[in-house]
């Protein structure tokens, strides 16, 4: 597995947060309309729309929405994104849905290249079951800057602020219910909520590996591909373990993230204790989340998955149900590859750990991941990708596209955190 864009992930996410400090200010200037209201919604039957399909990629999730009439999108499902509407990558998409832009907002970045978005209303989104009117479409000016990255956009708000939403990563489905349909009876044990910029919040306790116990808020955030991230902010100090090691983390609009990757001995969310988890600690290039966010941490996807989590926000709260991952260990990948997904499926190279068996294979940057021990990546599962990748003393065999030329090498795997 790996970290917030680099390390194993596809949606940055230092963009989700650059998205939502600069448009939703704007948003609410220009539109008037705040970040968390409830969007108009539609259920098929009445009620629920049931067994909605997504899939993930570098430990984000992806579905598939209908924007307008004409636009099929597959979208990241982030709960970092909390404005009513959706972003579109590809400026070519508003002239299929003839949208009529009210204005356009900056998104980050700095200089020449800042990012920009245009803005239109009113628009119609649609997932299996259940429509969402009156949405804002905010579509990237400067699309072929993201056409590296799988997936057309982002959701989440629009969905999170007026169902309540059950994912079962399990079954790697989402259940919306309408706020006063949904049966709590077996949905898990309840865990507050509150929020940061329209961005859910909870309490979790963290056991650092000196065995100090500290209690922090932590950004429950399904756009996070991490387990779990820590830093310093409010009087409390999070130091990276002795054992961490330094890598690139991640890449936002408004640049590049560096920092740690490390483990603590536990982090507990209500009674649920996981042990041993993987941390990142970003350093820099995070400045201005943690000054607008605030909290100490990111409660990521990685850890997220490990249970059915049900999303109530009217009612400030979620249930979480633990599923048959729980208890599985937090590994990083055992190649010491640092890798993201492309638009065609292969994996690229982003970073090496040092002295890992990626390194001593004398693998680089830039090179492009075809098959593990004979297999297509391109056929391969995100989740099975992962595990061939993290059996430790496995002697597994890439085969290597490098400047238009195949080779092969063969690594041992082994534990690098």
């Amino acid at each position: 597995m790996g970290g917030f864009k680099r390390t194993i992930s596809v949606l940055p996410l230092l963009l989700v947060f650059q998205l939502i400090l600069a448009s939703v200010a704007e948003c609410r200037m220009s539109i008037g309309a705040g970040q968390t209201m409830p969007s108009p919604v539609e259920f098929a039957n009445g009620k629920n729309a049931l067994g909605i399909p997504f899939r993930v990629i570098d430990n984000n999730m992806f579905l598939n929405v209908l924007v307008g009439d004409s636009a099929e999108a597959e979208l990241a499902f982030d709960s970092g994104f909390p404005m009513n509407g959706v972003i579109l990558y590809d400026s070519l998409l508003s002239y299929r849905l003839g949208l009529t832009f009210v204005g356009e907002v900056p998104l980050g970045g700095g200089g020449e290249d800042i990012a920009k978005a245009k803005i239109a209303v009113g628009g119609l989104v649609s997932l299996p079951g259940v429509t969402f009117s009156d949405q804002r479409v905010l579509v990237m000016t400067n699309s072929s800057d993201y056409g590296h990255w799988p997936g057309d956009g982002i959701i989440g708000g629009t969905v999170l602020n007026s169902c309540i939403a059950e994912i079962d990563y399990e079954k790697s489905v989402i259940n919306l219910y309408e706020k006063n349909s949904f049966d709590t009876s077996n949905a898990g044990e309840v865990i507050d909520l509150s929020f940061s910029q329209g961005i859910p919040v909870v309490d979790a306790v963290v056991t650092q590996y000196d065995g100090a116990e500290t209690p922090v808020g932590l950004l429950f955030d399904t756009g996070a591909d991490v387990p779990f991230a820590l830093y310093s902010n409010a009087g409390l100090e999070f130091e990276p373990p002795p054992d961490a090691f330094e890598c690139y983390i991640s890449e936002g609009i408004a640049g590049d993230v560096y920092g740690y990757w490390g483990r603590v001995k536990a982090i507990r969310l209500g009674s649920y204790v996981m042990e041993d988890p993987l941390v990142a600690y970003p350093t820099e290039g995070f400045e201005i989340v943690i000054a607008t966010l605030g909290q100490n941490g990111f409660f990521g996807l990685v850890a997220q998955s490990r249970f059915t989590v049900t999303f109530d926000y009217p009612g400030s709260r979620m249930y979480v149900r633990p599923n048959s991952r729980f208890a599985d260990p937090f590994e990083f990948n055992m190649a010491g590859l640092v890798l993201r997904t492309t638009r065609d499926g292969v994996k690229k190279v982003y970073d090496i750990i040092p002295r890992s068996p990626a390194d001593a294979a004398k693998l680089k940057v830039g090179d492009l991941i075809l098959a593990v021990d004979g297999k297509d990546v391109t056929s391969i599962g995100f989740r099975e990708f992962e595990k061939l990748l993290t059996r430790e003393n496995h002697q597994v065999g890439l085969t290597v596209e490098r400047a238009g030329q195949r080779f092969d090498v063969s690594l041992k795997l082994r534990r690098i955190i």
